[in-house]
């Protein structure tokens, strides 16, 4: 298992929960409650007219029991159409809970920009489709358990791309496809794929990736703020101890807290779109990722696709670099007057410091 991601369920197949419940299908008045583990896990299920604005019928469901294992509660919603077994889908969802419950049991966790890949048997009859994680958002009516965690089902090639190139760049796709900031946090099974087979024309296929959970970067007008919680401290040395003096390399980054907006891109896409949060007006600029180029002759930062480059000097990379390194602060200016400030939080927190 690599260090920035978490990969389960390959080859295996879900568990059953513990005895066979009657499954009724919630309805918007009322919802379902599950129980799979006695006194240890149980679902709740509702049932909604519209998610985020959107019509439709969608089927919600949450957990609770995973807190005593440090994992976050899950979340997951799905879009159904009238025709469909909503017991069905509920059944298909239980398994993979009961799944999860045993990856919390043995300190497998999960947390926002991580992802969970199937395998021949995948959710919902798929074979190799995955989930995709994200912070959760309210449920009008409904109560989720605090710090709750979206689950967003993606299929096979989508799960690749996020994979090779971070879960935020495929969750921007969907939200630009929905035409929802930051993300949409239901899953829609027949919704069109966003990956394409010209994925390795992206910049990122070039360079060293490093995922390195709670790392963003936010543009907002002349700053570039890159925040890293300084439990990754570990992570990062290990990603640049094998890399070659002065050679390029990227962090797959969150959505930073405070964006408002959000950079999009699709391969043959020559300039980078934005997507912007309703009734804001979008000068909190998150991205996908952070590439490091040092080297060059100028200091520079520039939008790439759906993330940041940082052109670096020697000089000044000599000056960042350890800094990167010992978890200092920093502040450094940059052409076109753009000052990049690389600021560290204590573990948990979840906020912007400074």
């Amino acid at each position: 298992m690599s260090v920035w991601s978490k990969i389960f369920g390959v080859g295996r197949a879900a568990s059953e929960p513990d005895a066979a419940e009657s499954y009724v299908a919630p309805s918007p008045a009322q919802p379902t409650s599950v129980v799979l583990r006695k006194n240890r896990l149980a679902l709740e299920f509702h049932a909604h007219l519209a998610r985020a604005g959107v019509p439709g019928n969608f089927l919600s469901v949450f957990s609770r029991g995973f807190e005593r294992y440090k994992q976050r509660e899950y979340v997951i919603t799905l879009l159904v159409s009238p025709s469909e077994d909503v017991t069905q889908r509920m059944r298909g969802l239980s398994r993979f809970f009961a799944t999860a419950f045993r990856w919390a049991q043995e300190g497998m966790l999960v947390g926002p920009g991580d992802f969970t890949q199937f395998g021949e048997r995948g959710l919902f009859g798929a074979r190799h489709n995955g989930l995709l994680y994200t912070e959760a958002r309210p449920l009008a009516d409904v109560p989720l358990p605090a710090d709750a965690l979206a689950a967003v089902v993606v299929n096979d090639d989508e799960l690749r791309v996020a994979m090779s190139f971070g879960v935020y760049r495929v969750l921007a796709r969907i939200a630009q496809h929905y035409g929802q900031f930051p993300a949409p946090t239901w899953s829609d099974l027949k919704r069109a794929s966003v990956a394409t087979p010209a994925e390795a024309e992206s910049q990122l296929a070039k360079v060293k990736r490093i995922r390195a959970r709670g790392v963003s970067v936010l543009v907002d007008q002349d700053r570039v703020r890159i925040s890293l919680p300084t439990e990754v401290k570990a992570v990062l040395a290990h990603g640049l101890a094998g890399l070659p003096h002065g050679a390029p390399f990227a962090l797959l980054t969150d959505m930073a807290a405070d964006a408002n907006a959000a950079l999009v891109w699709h391969p043959g896409q020559q300039d980078s779109k934005i997507l912007i949060e309703s009734g804001t007006d979008g000068a909190r600029v998150s991205g996908a990722f952070l590439m490091i180029v040092p080297g060059g002759r100028g200091d520079q930062a520039r939008a790439m696709e759906d993330g940041y480059a940082l052109l670096f000097s020697s000089a000044t990379w000599h000056e960042a670099l350890p800094a990167l390194l010992a978890q200092r602060s920093l502040s450094l200016r940059m052409a076109d007057g753009i000052t990049v400030l690389l600021e560290w939080q204590e573990s948990g927190a979840r906020k912007w410091l400074g």
